[in-house]
Order: structure tokens, then C-alpha cells, then sequence
């Protein structure tokens, strides 16, 4: 949060708590029956809510400015992290076509240990497993 938008959030907080003294005072003038009173009472109430609502207005310019700003930053960041990806696959790529990478090889045994596991069954449940699903189907 930046210095402008604190700056709107306590003029309008500390306006709206002083707008409560001229109230107070307005109506204890409208107990006394004071008109003149109640009326500079409820203008200097106005006015302090003017200048809340002030406050209130910059802080949200300032927040949307803010937002903007933070959005471009993602937007920039993100933009670089493609790039940056992108260069890692290029360099990836020509490493790969140089040579430079390490491979991984299956001898010829491993792939018939492999073909013979795949060929094999299931193993056979137990009796006793066999009868329950019997059962239950």
C-alpha cells in the first residue's frame, strides 16, 4: 500500500470520527432548542464529511493507480519468465543436439524382464477370495 492511499484511508477515518462532535453538539442544541446552534452544528458536520468523502475519492484513484502499476510489474515479470523458459528450452535443445546431456540406456536383458512381466497374469486370488466375490456377483 503506498503513501497516497494510506494517506486517504486516515483523512477519511479520522473525518468521519470528527463529524460525531459537531452531531453531539447538534443534538444537544436540538434538546435545548437552539436552531442557530443545530444549524453551524450540522454545517461544520457537512463539512468535515465533504472532506472525508475527499479523502475517500483520492484514496481510490490512488489504489486503482496502484493496481495498475502492480498489474504492468506482473505483466513484465511474467513476460521475462517466458522468455527466460524459452531461452532454457533453446539451450536445452542445443545441448541435446551436440551431445552434451546424459542418456539413459536399457540393456538387452532388462528388456525381456520387462516383456516377460508384462506377459505374466495376474496371480491368482486365494480360494476363499474367489467364493466371496462369487458370492456378492
Amino acid at each position: 500500500m503506498n503513501a497516497g492511499v494510506m494517506e486517504g484511508l486516515v483523512g477519511a477515518s479520522s473525518n468521519m470520527k470528527i463529524v460525531e462532535v459537531p452531531m453531539h453538539v447538534y443534538h444537544e442544541a436540538e434538546r435545548e432548542g437552539n436552531t442557530a446552534k443545530m444549524e453551524r452544528a450540522l454545517g461544520y458536520a457537512a463539512d468535515f464529511t465533504k472532506r472525508a468523502n475527499t479523502y475517500k475519492e483520492e484514496a481510490e484513484e490512488e489504489l486503482k493507480l496502484e493496481m495498475e502499476e502492480k498489474r504492468e510489474t506482473e505483466e513484465i515479470e511474467q513476460e521475462e519468465a517466458i522468455e527466460k523458459a524459452r531461452e532454457e528450452g533453446k539451450a536445452n535443445q542445443e545441448a541435446l543436439l551436440e551431445g552434451n546431456m546424459d542418456s539413459v540406456e536399457i540393456s538387452e536383458e532388462g528388456r525381456q524382464l520387462l516383456e516377460q512381466a508384462m506377459q505374466e497374469k495376474t496371480p491368482a486370488l486365494p480360494e476363499s477370495a474367489e467364493t466371496i466375490i462369487e458370492r456378492c456377483t
